[in-house]
């Protein structure tokens, strides 16, 4: 149980919000908001519809 909460923390708080939220038009703060208020695939989710940023480019 406790390495589940670490594995939600880590996503939450770090992962998903840092490396996804900064291309994106939704940014950092508010995907950290939504992973930390919503579980972190539904953040992901929210985070990946964003449209991306003027000139950023997707690396897939």
């Amino acid at each position: 149980m406790v390495l589940g909460i670490i594995i939600n923390l880590l996503l939450s708080l770090w992962i998903i919000p840092m490396y996804v939220g900064q291309k994106r038009k939704i940014g950092y703060v508010w995907s950290l908001v939504a992973c930390l208020f919503l579980t972190p695939i539904i953040g992901a989710i929210i985070t990946y519809l964003s449209p991306l940023k003027e000139g950023s480019k997707e690396s897939q």
